[in-house]
């Protein structure tokens, strides 16, 4: 379970001085175990799932920026990340402080996903209410015209009025999520583009919750 392998992270990290095995590809490794796939760690670093594979394995060294991305995904502090010593969360996520960052995992069905909570936290948007405001982390380049990709973190807020070509997070009724350009906002209907660049309608009765996006962290 993801928790235990949390778990174990912080105790061997705290409590044992750190050994041979405690290289930097161990410590990826136990990072990367903190993803629920080794897609959702990828979509995160920016990479393919192969690479994330080959920094495992250490037969690849990774950039810096994708071992940031990978370790603020999950509230790793990056100063463990090179040294194997000191605390390894950081401090907003160690007090579980601010916003949860929603990942969005692969669904079945193309172009929507299963938003699954990642073990990080940012501050809030400034200016808006926490209540009302959703992290949501990019799972893929499909928004990459509107300047956001893989592992972006897009702050949404709930109640914001929609306009042609603002990009929102949509979750329906039956529980499914993704991030979309808005075609058009109807009092019956919301327009989206689809992932085949066609159009894709919903009635208000078929969506739970579309929160327009604000802002976009794009670094960490």
């Amino acid at each position: 379970m993801r928790v235990a392998v949390e778990t174990d992270l912080v105790q061997r990290t705290v409590d044992r001085p750190p050994g041979p095995e405690d290289g930097l590809p161990a410590r990826l490794t136990r990072i990367i175990d903190l993803f629920p796939t080794r897609r959702a760690a990828a979509a995160a670093a920016g990479v393919s799932v192969d690479q994330i594979a080959r920094y495992m394995a250490g037969t690849s060294a990774p950039p810096f920026a994708v071992v940031a991305r990978l370790a603020a995904a999950q509230g790793v502090s990056l100063d463990w990340v090179a040294t194997g010593t000191g605390p390894t969360r950081n401090a907003a996520a160690a007090a579980g402080t601010g916003l949860e960052v929603q990942g969005l995992v692969p669904a079945p069905e193309a172009g929507w996903y299963a938003a699954a909570p990642l073990a990080v936290r940012l501050p809030a948007l400034p200016g808006a209410s926490p209540s009302a405001t959703i992290a949501v982390m990019a799972p893929d380049n499909a928004l990459k015209a509107a300047g956001i990709v893989a592992g972006h973190v897009c702050f949404c807020v709930v109640g914001s009025p929609l306009v042609q070509g603002d990009v929102a997070f949509v979750r329906r009724a039956d529980g499914r999520a993704a991030l979309r350009t808005v075609r058009e906002a109807t009092e019956d209907e919301l327009r989206l583009e689809a992932p085949d660049g066609g159009t894709e309608s919903l009635s208000h009765a078929e969506l739970s919750l579309v929160a327009a996006v604000l802002q976009v962290r794009r670094k960490w």
